[in-house]
């Protein structure tokens, strides 16, 4: 008897330190009942309807402590944005209050993002289901295909990759977050992997806000090369490479030009990857709070000329009372070649709190690109592209809802007949978390 009291006390012990770990789960499915648009097939013909979905989000994730010192986090995405399985997770160690080792991730949220409103924050959950226009004005590029986003002016944190963290807070209003892109840089070599750390100043003001200055790091510049291979009777070893007139590498080697290729000597690619630096503010005053985001990017280097790229300021508005709301965002790129376009994105939705479980957005936005000094030499037109999305919750925000709604789009691209194409969704879905 004494034996079976034993057996179950360890058994008990055991179990609990097995369990002691918080445990979710989430489905996301979305039906896209009709959809379609007003363009044209190849015989001329109106373009058919159709009707698709699929799975958004099959995940399981969990997080404990084995201690108040040493802890850990996973993920596990059966489905998930790309379509494949995922899984990311991470564990840390705080050896006193004031520092945080984190090696791992998150699975893609991030850690140290600074965008308040203007991303995920704008949509939320609804972001995560193809009924709102969603995510692409904020990491896909823009909805209309400019190639913008709100992230060009609000840093987003790497997608929350697997990565050493160090975060470090010796008061409470001051954070100094690092991260070293130890393993999603892998293989690299040392000096250029400590070349892309990411460092953050986070200050936390009590009665003004939240001023964040994040530093994103970049390999630089480096010139394509002939590796050390030889090409027949030639020395190629560490020979600059250029472009031709018809796009193909070429190097100079002996007085001699002579094309990248078979037996000429294998290419080491170059890089050109730039810097970025973000200045973010953030307040909050009872039913408003303010979002400002400025990306500054740090030239590229093309055929040996540096050009300066577009500066980003981004603006996020919410407005919220008890019954209804507002939300505002915003971004720009202010042109700094005469080669670059200007766009701008904007989008406004306001909601409505109809019951205690239903909730109506209805979202709003352009996206207009103006062409640059050159395009416009050559009669370059400006082209404002649109959304129109209004859309039911049935639910929580953050429990189980159902979601339906409308979608009407359009990137106000001409055609060849000066037509522009409207696409339109009519889109439901079910987001169960339990």
């Amino acid at each position: 008897m004494k034996k079976l009291i034993a057996i179950s006390v360890v058994f008990a012990l055991v179990a609990g330190a097995a369990f002691a770990v918080d445990v979710g789960a989430a489905v996301f499915g979305t039906a896209n009942v009709l959809q379609g648009n007003t363009g044209k097939d190849a015989n001329g013909d109106s373009t058919k309807v159709t009707s698709g979905g699929g799975m958004d989000r099959v995940r399981i994730d969990g997080s404990g402590e084995a201690n108040e010192n040493f802890g850990g986090y996973f993920r596990i995405d059966g489905v998930h944005w790309s379509g494949s399985f995922q899984a990311a997770g991470n564990a840390w160690w705080k050896p006193i209050d004031q520092l945080k080792l984190l090696i791992g991730g998150n699975g893609g949220d991030g850690f140290i993002g600074k965008e308040g409103v203007t991303g995920w924050g704008f949509y939320q959950t609804a972001t995560d289901t193809g009924v709102a226009m969603g995510g692409d004005n904020v990491w896909g590029g823009d909805i209309y295909g400019y190639g913008l986003n709100t992230r060009y002016a609000f840093y987003e944190q790497g997608d929350g990759q697997h990565d050493v963290y160090l975060f470090i807070t010796p008061m409470d209003m001051l954070g100094i977050n690092i991260i070293l892109p130890f393993i999603s840089k892998a293989g690299q070599e040392t000096a250029d992997v400590f070349k892309q750390t990411i460092a953050q100043i986070d200050l936390k003001l009590e009665g003004i806000g939240n001023i964040a200055l994040t530093y994103v790091g970049g390999k630089g510049h480096k010139d394509d090369k002939v590796s050390d291979d030889y090409s027949p009777g030639t020395d190629t070893k560490g020979a600059d490479i250029f472009k031709g007139d018809d796009g193909k590498d070429y190097y100079i080697s002996g007085g001699t030009v002579t094309a990248v290729g078979a037996g000429a000597g294998t290419l080491e690619p170059g890089y050109d990857d730039p810097a970025s630096i973000f200045l973010y503010y953030g307040g909050s005053f009872g039913d408003l709070s303010i979002d400002f985001g400025l990306g500054y990017h740090m030239p590229n280097n093309v055929a040996g000329k540096s050009l300066a790229n577009p500066i980003g300021i981004g603006l996020g508005v919410k407005y919220a009372m008890e019954t209804l709301g507002v939300k505002f965002r915003s971004v720009v790129d202010i042109p700094m070649e005469e080669t670059d376009p200007m766009i701008i994105l904007a989008d406004v939705m306001p909601y409505f709190v109809l019951g205690d479980n239903l909730t109506a957005f209805v979202s709003i936005g352009l996206g207009m690109r103006q062409p640059s000094s050159l395009e416009k030499k050559a009669d370059g037109k400006s082209i404002t592209g649109w959304h129109f999305n209004p859309y039911l919750v049935v639910g929580e925000e953050w429990g189980a809802k159902f979601l339906a709604g409308i979608k009407v789009w359009s990137d106000g691209v001409e055609q060849l007949d000066g037509s522009k194409i409207t696409n339109w969704a009519v889109p439901i879905a079910l987001m169960v978390s339990f």
